[in-house]
């Protein structure tokens, strides 16, 4: 890595990453751990490495998602803050297995995250009626609506995703996001657009 055309390399691997995360909400770390890795990085320290790009790529998509309105910072607060907590776990957790073991649980979750994706496409395509942002009767905070236009708050099903998607963060380097973004459409209803924004 510490040539010029290494860090050349790196460069445009973290625009492909930042963009991949920008558009379908995964933060790279599915790509970033399996490139450092190759670029001679232990298990371990790719992980510890991609959380920093992770972290970066998610913070400039969150601040222009606020920026124009289209953030549910509600949600995102419980999800990022129950994940916060169980990264610290699942950091713990990393530095106590053996690297041959992180990189088949990563390779796990690989396959695992191809499911999901699947699952994804399929709850987009069995969706009978675009939403819109603006729809009066979206339920955009993870709630269901109560008959009336007011949605009731669904406090634990959105922790329990920030708990999954931060032990994984903190375990394997990866942001969540492929395991966030099927969880919410399938156990929040959420609309695609709406779960990779959180």
């Amino acid at each position: 890595i510490d040539t010029s055309f290494g860090w050349f390399l790196l460069f445009v691997f973290g625009l492909l990453t930042g963009t991949l995360a920008g558009i379908l909400g995964i933060g790279g770390g599915l790509l970033n751990v399996p490139a450092l890795t190759l670029a001679g990085a232990s298990t371990l320290q790719a992980t510890a490495t991609s959380l920093i790009g992770v972290l970066l790529s998610a913070t400039s998509g969150s601040v222009r998602n606020l920026q124009v309105g289209t953030l549910n910072w509600k949600v995102a607060l419980v999800l990022g803050g129950f994940g916060l907590i169980a990264a610290q776990g699942g950091t713990w957790l990393s530095t106590r297995i053996p690297d041959a073991f992180l990189s088949i649980g990563f390779s796990l979750l690989a396959l695992v995250t191809i499911s999901l994706m699947g699952l994804k496409r399929s709850l987009v395509q069995k969706s009978h009626k675009p939403v819109t942002t603006d729809a009066p009767d979206q339920i955009s905070d993870g709630g269901t609506s109560d008959g009336d236009g007011k949605t009731r708050y669904r406090f634990l099903p959105i922790s329990g995703i920030g708990l999954l998607a931060g032990t994984l963060s903190g375990l394997f380097g990866v942001g969540g996001g492929a395991v966030m973004v099927p969880l919410q459409m399938l156990v929040l209803n959420e609309p695609i657009n709406t779960a990779v924004r959180t």
